[in-house]
């Protein structure tokens, strides 16, 4: 049965009957135990889904923050969103290299995302427990990338890619939810350039401009098209 076990404190007992002593309101009188003022003191006991007992302890003057975590735990066991507090001590590198194995299995692939990793992310967020990744860590990486200035493609890449190991750790049960995908952070609006379709004189000057071996390029380059809008393709 969960509870929160009191370790400076207990009921104190009849030393002939070994009953509970009451006060005159019907309370256990409390005596001091021989842990009392060492180490925590609120010890929150519970089972986990598989039915093994867990603990996690409060110091003194927190017993409120050792209800809640209580209520939290029951409640996050009947909806299926219980998380084991040690398994959100995984690092972040552990969970990333897990992932990339279910990316692809191309090597080149995984070459790539390794690359992304070991440059841009490991080094803000490899040796951190995932437990510990919050959107504040996040926000700050952010910050981070937009001091050097690099492209928001490029951040929306290395954000898409520190997201998906961060999915993965949710799928896998180490953490409730994904900082990156909280409203206070702003994911990278990366997006494709806009093409820019050349007008047919600037077309013929270019095919003009090439030596018969490599003149073949533009049409093949631009395709065989009739105008549209003005802009047309090569032909003949």
């Amino acid at each position: 049965m969960a509870h929160i076990q009191d370790r400076w404190y207990r009921a104190a007992r009849d030393g002939a009957t070994g009953k509970i002593l009451l006060n005159s309101r019907g309370k256990p009188v409390m005596e001091k135990t021989e842990l009392y003022g060492k180490g925590m003191r609120y010890k929150v006991r519970y089972l986990d889904p598989d039915g093994e007992e867990r603990s996690k302890s409060f110091p003194d003057k927190q017993k409120k923050r050792a209800e809640d975590f209580l209520i939290e735990v029951e409640s996050d066991k009947r909806e299926g969103k219980y998380v084991d507090p040690r398994a959100a001590q995984k690092t972040f590198k552990q969970v990333a290299e897990n992932w990339i194995l279910g990316q692809s299995s191309d090597p080149k692939t995984r070459e790539v995302l390794r690359s992304r990793l070991e440059s841009q992310i490991y080094p803000r967020f490899g040796k951190l427990p995932v437990g510990r990744i919050k959107p504040s860590t996040i926000r700050e990486w952010l910050g981070y990338l937009d001091e050097r200035k690099f492209s928001e493609n490029y951040k929306s890449v290395l954000f898409n890619v520190l997201s998906g190991v961060l999915d993965s750790a949710v799928d896998d049960k180490l953490i409730r939810d994904n900082p990156c995908r909280a409203k206070t952070v702003r994911r990278p609006a990366g997006g494709s350039p806009k093409v820019v379709v050349w007008p047919e004189a600037r077309v013929r000057k270019v095919r003009a401009g090439l030596g018969d071996r490599f003149s073949v390029i533009v049409p093949l380059a631009v395709g065989i098209m009739d105008v549209v809008d003005g802009v047309v393709g090569v032909s003949g």
